[in-house]
C-alpha cells in the first residue's frame, strides 16, 4: 500500500513538472495569443502581434509588431 501511494505521488510530481516545463517553454506564444484575443475583445478591433519575447530571469519582456485597428467612428 505504501509503495502505491509513493508511486502515485511520484507520478503527480512528474506530471506537474512536465506541465510547468510546457508552460514556461511556450510562454511567449501563450502571451501573444492572449494579447491578440483579449486586446481584440477590449478594443472591438483587430489586435495583432508579430512576436513576444519574455525573459523571466531578467524580469523583462518585449512585444514586437503590435498593431491595433481603428475603432468604428474614427
Amino acid at each position: 500500500m505504501k509503495k502505491i501511494v509513493l508511486g502515485a505521488v511520484l507520478i503527480l510530481f512528474i506530471t506537474i513538472g512536465f506541465g510547468v516545463y510546457y508552460v514556461l517553454s511556450n510562454l511567449d506564444d501563450i502571451v501573444k495569443a492572449a494579447i491578440e484575443t483579449y486586446g481584440s475583445e477590449a478594443t472591438q478591433t483587430a489586435v495583432r502581434v508579430e512576436s513576444v519575447k519574455l525573459e523571466l530571469q531578467d524580469g523583462s519582456g518585449a512585444v514586437y509588431g503590435l498593431t491595433v485597428g481603428s475603432p468604428q467612428g474614427y
